[in-house]
């Protein structure tokens, strides 16, 4: 890979493959499966038994490409204008049929990003099977979640193109969903990051890993530049009241006021605590009735705010967002591709949709 074509941003995370098929009542009664449940197994062979069988029976099947940061990498690729803004991703898949749909929907999806998949043989590509019953205006759903060969990354083993791909990003994201199998992996990258003067961004993907990772975490965020947080996650991690003061708190991690820590609320406003100062900003309002779903709107704001952050944002001087405006620039990005995102399904967008103008360069 040239060196011209290098991608900015690079995230490693979990791929995933989502598949949503449209079934009959009488497949879920016969099955015993409920609408509105959500159930994750290490069984690949039980996931991919009722994928097969959501097919035999002539359920309608759509498939998308998935996994937080997969899905956080797409969104800002298509906000990010120019070759010079190229973004990467970089997980682990199988060798199966799975790993060649999700490649195809990608493929499909014209993104200039790139994919790097490593592949596991022997292990089948990470899945979420939602199962939604045909005609359905609600869109419950009895969801079954297999992370497979996305739990088998290995830094040390990675190709060298896809050692180049990292080693030549200026901004480096990382889940904490990877904390859960790779920790010694991700703490590592976080710190040779640092050490290269690379702009560390780190999520804390969700309540269950804060709990469970809390330590881990902890030694994580000093290391990082921008960190994303649900309001719970934020809270579980600082000892504050409000959000406002848990992202001061964090922000403090790194024994300064150097870092950004936006912590995300829903339909609530945003909050992002920059330089001793926590600022809220107000989500904008989608009629319900454009609202198709609401699954990877957070990754879209994550994907969207970064888009512009790294616009502006100039890791080799350390330069953070001193002004209120370039901080509301990066919310109002974030909000904007979000707000795209819900109005189809899954984290998909239409194809003519643009970037608002201040994430055009130059502005």
């Amino acid at each position: 890979m040239e060196r011209a074509s290098r991608p900015v941003l690079v995230g490693l995370g979990c791929p995933i493959l989502d598949i949503k098929a449209a079934v009959s009542e009488e497949f879920l009664a016969t099955r015993g499966l409920a609408l509105g449940q959500f159930s994750v197994t290490t069984d690949c062979h039980r996931a991919h038994a009722l994928y097969r069988e959501a097919v035999d029976s002539g359920a309608r099947i759509q498939y998308s490409a998935g996994g937080s940061t997969q899905n956080v990498i797409r969104v800002a690729q298509v906000w990010l204008l120019g070759a010079e803004h190229r973004c990467a991703f970089v997980g682990s898949v199988g060798d199966d049929d799975f790993a060649r749909l999700l490649r195809r929907e990608v493929e499909a999806e014209g993104s200039a990003a790139a994919f790097c998949y490593v592949g596991t043989p022997g292990h089948a590509t990470g899945n979420c099977l939602a199962l939604t019953l045909a005609g359905d205006k609600e869109d419950r759903r009895h969801q079954l979640f297999t992370a497979g060969a996305s739990e088998t990354f290995d830094l040390a083993s990675l190709a060298e193109d896809t050692k180049q791909v990292i080693d030549g990003a200026s901004y480096v994201y990382l889940e904490c969903a990877f904390l859960a199998f790779a920790a010694d992996h991700l703490l590592a990258l976080a710190q040779r990051s640092k050490d290269q003067g690379k702009c560390v961004v780190v999520n804390l993907s969700n309540i269950s890993v804060v709990n469970k990772h809390r330590d881990a975490i902890l030694r994580l965020l000093p290391l990082a530049d921008v960190v994303f947080a649900k309001e719970k996650e934020a809270l579980a991690l600082a000892p504050a009241q409000t959000p406002e003061e848990a992202a001061l708190i964090l922000s403090r991690r790194r024994g300064s006021d150097t870092s950004i820590v936006v912590v995300t609320r829903g339909t609530q406003p945003t909050v992002v605590a920059c330089k001793g100062q926590a600022s809220v900003f107000a989500v904008p309002v989608v009629p319900k009735e454009k609202i198709v779903d609401l699954i990877g709107s957070g990754d879209a704001f994550v994907g969207g705010f970064l888009a512009a952050f790294v616009h502006r944002h100039h890791p080799k001087t350390k330069e953070v967002f001193a002004h209120h405006h370039h901080l509301a620039q990066c919310v109002a990005s974030g909000h904007f591709a979000s707000s795209e995102v819900i109005q189809h399904a899954g984290c998909t967008f239409s194809s003519g949709s643009t970037p608002p103008p201040h994430n055009q360069p130059g502005q």
